[in-house]
Parts: structure tokens; C-alpha cells; sequence
């Protein structure tokens, strides 16, 4: 039995024990039966933005295995901060289209020099709280919007996995089960969600050796994987830069390097000691985030990101 179908039979077991109705392995997955998201408050136990996964898609992948789709639940997302609501969304999107076309001309070189390995974007900060995570996985539905490419959100966030908690996906196995000996494949990592070309890997099984993991052999070998057999972008939610060591190690196998800037709190002392330990020769930017335009609208801040290049 494969990985992936010892995964949906233990989804499944919980299901059954929380007597819940069970879904059809043939089945897809429609609003009427995706009912299992959480709506608790993000302070104490976050509700989940995606739902489990519950049935297999009507097809196979390349290496002939049933592949699972799994369902974002917008109304989490927005609960969780990682979107805003319905009426706030469409400036955001507006933002996310000026901030992406600087990072696909570098990827394709047209109207720009091409970077090298361009395709792979790792989204930082400076300090925790920035807006990384948010960042990271606006962009990535974003480019997902673009049709000569797929794209995969990656959480490389050994510290917090924010997004691998708040899509519900931590008990799946991903990046770091991938980089350790004798890991999963590449193809089993990676989960298909129900929005058309976005993907995403969970950050998988803790462990002390996270940082070494990342600089290893295996990490270059995965992420050339993941982009062999068709047009890919790797979006990476990080670590912050300072304090712990996986961002500046993951800097190293990315071509682009996006830094996210709280707009009035982020310190300029931060910003440079950030900057230190990376390679200049890269395309390093920075979006400046929550800029205050107006006052009493609590998703104000989600209206405005500004990029810069370095």
C-alpha cells in the first residue's frame, strides 16, 4: 500500500470515529459535502482554511496513482488573515498582478535579464509578524492565475508552519519527510488544490535537523524534481532572516528572494542585518506591507503592498 492511500485510509478511519458521513473514494469533492472546516478563533485553536481530504479525483497522476484534490475553504481563509473578505479582495488582486510582473520577467527574460533558477521564489522578512505567510500565499494564487505555468506553495517554515496548520495538513507528510533518508518522493508530497494550477507541500515532520536538511543534497535534488516535467514556480514561505538559520540556507538554492517590510515598524537596522548574510548576485526585492491609506477598516492594511527591487 502506497503512502498516499495509507494517508486517506487513516483521514478516513478519523472521519469514522468522529461519525462523520463517509464519502465515496470515487466521489469529487463538492461545496455540498465539504462541511468538515473548523471556524474556531485563530488565538487559541485556528479554524482550518482547507478541508481534509476526503475523496479521490476521477483520474490518475503521472506515476499512475489516484490524486487527491484538496478543497480551500475561502471563509476560513479570510477568518485566518491569509485573504481578506469578499468586498476587500479585488484591490488585493490588482496589487498581487503589479507585483508579480517584475518576478515572471525575470523568470522568462522577457523585459528583463533572465535570473538563473528565477522560478524559485522564497518569501522572508526580516521578524516574525511582517506578513510573510500572507505574502507568500497571495502571490502564489496570483501566479496560479497565469496559464503557462503551474505553481507550488511550499512551506519552509520548520519553526511555525503556519500554512500547514491552517490548511489542516499536518499530520501529511512534506518538505523536511522528502529530505530525510530514505524519504517520500516528490510526487508524494505535493497536494493538488481545487484552485486550477496551485499546488502545495506541507513543511512535514519536525526534527532537530531541519537546517541541515534544507543544505543537504537531497533539497537541490527535490526542487529539480519538482520542475522537470513541466513549467513550474516554486513559491517558499520562510523562516524570518534573523533568528534562525533555514531562511539564509534556503536563500542559497532560490533564484528570487522576496523580503517582506512592515510599513512603520519594521527598523532599518533590521533590514540591513537581514540583508547581510545574503548573496548580493540575486534578485532580491522588497514589498512594503500594511500601509495605512485610512482609518477603521481592519483589512486595510491587506490593500496596499509596494514592491522594490534591491
Amino acid at each position: 500500500m502506497s503512502i498516499i492511500e495509507r494517508a486517506a485510509e487513516k483521514i478516513k478511519r478519523s472521519e469514522q470515529e468522529k461519525k462523520t458521513s463517509e464519502v465515496s473514494a470515487a466521489s469529487m469533492v463538492t461545496p455540498e459535502n465539504n462541511k468538515d472546516a473548523g471556524h474556531e478563533n485563530l488565538k487559541s485553536t485556528p479554524a482550518l482554511a482547507g478541508e481534509k481530504i476526503q475523496s479521490y479525483q476521477d483520474k490518475s497522476d503521472a506515476i499512475g496513482q489516484p490524486e487527491l484534490i484538496f478543497k480551500l475553504n475561502l471563509q476560513s481563509l479570510a477568518q485566518n488573515g491569509l485573504i481578506p473578505p469578499d468586498g476587500m479582495r479585488d484591490m488585493l488582486e490588482q496589487e498581487y498582478r503589479r507585483i508579480k510582473r517584475p518576478l515572471l520577467s525575470n523568470i522568462t527574460g522577457r523585459g528583463a535579464m533572465k535570473v538563473s533558477q528565477g522560478e524559485r521564489i522564497m518569501i522572508t522578512s526580516s521578524l516574525e509578524g511582517e506578513g510573510k505567510t500572507f505574502t507568500a500565499f497571495n502571490l502564489a494564487r496570483s501566479l496560479a492565475q497565469e496559464q503557462d505555468s503551474e505553481v507550488i506553495l511550499i512551506d519552509a517554515d520548520n519553526v511555525r508552519q503556519t500554512l500547514t496548520k491552517l490548511l489542516g495538513l499536518s499530520e501529511r507528510l512534506g518538505l523536511l519527510d522528502a529530505l530525510a533518508p530514505k524519504g517520500p518522493s516528490a510526487s508524494e508530497i505535493v497536494v493538488r488544490t481545487d484552485i486550477e494550477r496551485l499546488f502545495f507541500v506541507p513543511n512535514g515532520t519536525r526534527t532537530p535537523t531541519g537546517p541541515e536538511l534544507l543544505s543537504g543534497n537531497r533539497m537541490e535534488q527535490l526542487l529539480t524534481k519538482l520542475t522537470a516535467s513541466r513549467p513550474r514556480i516554486l513559491i517558499f514561505d520562510t523562516t524570518p532572516l534573523l533568528g534562525t538559520p533555514e531562511a539564509v540556507i534556503l536563500s542559497e538554492a532560490v533564484g528570487q528572494i522576496l523580503i517582506v517590510v512592515k510599513s512603520g515598524v519594521t527598523q532599518r537596522n533590521a533590514i540591513t542585518a537581514a540583508l547581510h548574510p545574503l548573496d548580493r548576485k540575486k534578485s532580491i526585492s522588497f514589498i512594503l506591507n500594511q500601509i495605512q491609506k485610512s482609518h477603521g477598516d481592519p483589512y486595510n492594511k491587506y490593500q496596499y503592498g509596494y514592491k522594490y527591487d534591491a
